[in-house]
């Protein structure tokens, strides 16, 4: 049933990649419009994802489609882990990198939110700046290690895609070419006029 599942998924994916393929014509676009999307994904900022997505797209003249597309990375099943992960970042990039302590630089109104967080789970605190610098840094990182990937990948399928066509257009004129040879070739109406009046004479 899993296999089954994930099968369907993969399928579905090359089907939109190839879709996605057939419409732009620049590997280049494409691959920048899904990695935009992906930064968009990782964005601390979830409530403004889909602003994002036409302000981007508009702005950098990126292809809409793809870059919702990657933006998608986080959904409802997804929102947890990527949270997860762009605070982790957040939190190793501060105390490691900058040493500096992430809760001591939070914003005073997020003890309100720290308190009962304490109180319920025994987590001490989190950082507002734990997840907004992660969820940059994460997405940047994620965006700009999948550009070059699909750009590779784009420009092979629209490689493809041109020896398809190619070839296409070459099998639709040798049938042409075939047709015309089995079929005579058809009079022009002035020169069977002509022919006729010469008869008639």
């Amino acid at each position: 049933m899993l296999r089954h599942w994930i099968s369907k998924k993969i399928n579905y994916l090359k089907n939109l990649f190839t879709q996605l393929v057939l419409k732009e014509r620049s590997p280049h676009k494409l691959a920048a419009s899904l990695a935009v999307g992906v930064y968009i994904a990782f964005s601390p900022f979830l409530f403004c994802h889909t602003i994002m997505v036409f302000a981007f797209s508009w702005m950098f003249s990126l292809n809409l489609p793809a870059v919702f597309v990657g933006a998608c990375v986080n959904n409802p099943w997804t929102l947890i882990p990527c949270s997860l992960a762009a605070y982790g970042v957040g939190d190793f990039f501060l105390k490691t990198v900058c040493r500096l302590d992430p809760l001591a630089l939070n914003p005073s109104w997020m003890s309100f939110l720290n308190g009962p967080l304490f109180k319920v789970t025994g987590i001490k605190g989190l950082s507002f700046w734990s997840f907004m610098v992660g969820g940059n840094l994460l997405g940047l990182l994620a965006g700009a290690m999948l550009y070059p990937i699909l750009k590779h990948i784009f420009s092979r399928l629209g490689v493809q895609k041109y020896q398809g066509a190619k070839k296409a257009m070459m099998e639709d004129h040798e049938n042409s070419c075939a047709e015309q040879k089995g079929v005579p070739r058809l009079r022009h109406p002035r020169q069977t006029g002509s022919r006729d009046r010469i008869d008639r004479r």
